[in-house]
């Protein structure tokens, strides 16, 4: 069986439990992943310990509806390789906290993308930690409207040598919303050869929002090569003009514009089935009614 549902309990993967801080075991379910797994498609019933065996593969995608403190660590250890997609669609009515932390061993690979969507409030913050060699490519994105506040803390830190980070943000914000999204690559001193780039991009759909990207960076060893930009646009009013022309009603072109700034080339590189249709379906529920 690839992917396995285990109680953090049991005493035969004490060792592997070993890998993770402190969880309440009656509210945290351990998630086992071994040789080459399917997509897993999970819910947001309970806390999760996500290990991964060396050499294995495989992909989550989690859905937090219900869940407004959600709790996820996640153990990659040497040689694997893991996906994980998070969908977060609460009530409008309700705050939201999450707090995500990951660990990649030597030489494993990781691919995730973070959609925020829901929730009156949002408080979440990520951390991404780098062994030796390891490989870690992030898509956050957030979709922020009405009067929500969001406010996201994302963290990845190099600890080994020749470890790569890419950390890319593309958020949307309309209505009175306040977006807040803070990234920082931090190398360690013992992280010579390392490669990380991170780029914040927003747009906005009227001028009573409010959104602001904070990227930094953190080198303690010279012998690395980082960068980090932010941009924040409005709909560009040529783009507009030019779909108009062409016979498109306003809503549906800037419909066009919206899912052209959100699915970019990034996006194209997680090939989780059924993400793109999903995501498609949420940005012309929130924006294009």
């Amino acid at each position: 069986m690839a992917i396995q549902i285990a109680s953090v309990t049991d005493k035969q993967y004490e060792t592997i439990v070993k890998h993770f801080s402190e969880f309440e075991p009656s509210s945290t379910k351990l998630i086992i992943i071994s040789n080459d797994s399917e997509l897993a498609v999970l819910d947001d019933s309970c806390d999760l310990l996500i290990y991964c065996h060396p050499g294995s593969s495989g992909k989550i995608l989690q859905h937090i509806t219900q869940q407004t403190e959600r709790k996820v660590q996640v153990f990659i250890d040497r040689d694997a390789n893991f996906s994980l997609a998070t969908i977060q669609n609460l009530p409008g009515d309700v705050g939201g906290v999450s707090h995500l932390s990951i660990h990649l061993s030597t030489n494993a690979q990781l691919k995730l993308i973070e959609c925020n969507v829901g929730g009156k409030t949002l408080t979440a913050k990520t951390n991404i930690v780098l062994d030796d060699h390891a490989h870690a490519e992030n898509v956050a994105c957030f979709m922020c409207g009405s009067d929500q506040t969001y406010d996201i803390k994302i963290n990845v830190y190099h600890k080994g040598k020749d470890g790569y980070s890419s950390l890319v943000t593309k958020g949307i914000v309309s209505g009175k919303a306040h977006a807040k999204c803070a990234n920082l690559i931090d190398v360690g001193y013992e992280a010579s050869g390392t490669d990380g780039y991170q780029d914040n991009n927003g747009l906005l759909l009227n001028d009573n929002v409010k959104l602001q990207f904070l990227p930094l960076l953190e080198i303690r060893n010279p012998d690395v090569k980082c960068s980090h930009g932010a941009k924040i646009t409005h709909i560009d009013e040529t783009q507009m003009f030019y779909l108009q022309s062409r016979g498109l009603p306003k809503p549906i072109a800037q419909g066009i514009i919206i899912e052209g700034f959100f699915f970019d080339k990034h996006f194209s590189q997680y090939a989780i089935k059924g993400l793109r249709e999903e995501l498609q379906a949420l940005v012309k529920t929130k924006f294009l009614g």
